[in-house]
């Protein structure tokens, strides 16, 4: 299968929605951290166990919506399985034999 300029416009489209969809997640970053009252910058490294309860529940809701928006969105992109049994051409399986 040769790449063609339909498919590099499809992947263009697709970076963009990515960088639109990382922008978003970068504000609203910005603004839990404004409101958590931490650096704008994530430098400082804090130790989950001294976290308060409230916070280590935010935290933990966090990750499990970023885990399963992982999930999707990988999903997405991965490639359709072949229905062919084993995963090669149809009729391939013997040599010199052409099937009509």
């Amino acid at each position: 299968m040769s790449f063609t300029e339909q498919d590099l416009k499809k992947q263009m489209e697709s970076f963009a929605a990515l960088r639109e969809e990382f922008s978003r997640l970068e504000s609203q970053e910005k603004a839990m951290r404004k409101q958590l009252g931490l650096p704008e910058q994530g430098q400082k490294k804090t130790d989950p166990a001294s976290l308060t309860p409230e916070l280590r529940k935010m935290l933990e809701e966090a990750e499990t919506e970023a885990r399963r928006a992982g999930e999707a969105r990988a999903a997405q992109s991965r490639p359709a399985a072949n229905s062919a049994a084993g995963g090669g051409i149809l009729g391939g399986g013997r040599r010199n034999i052409v099937r009509l």
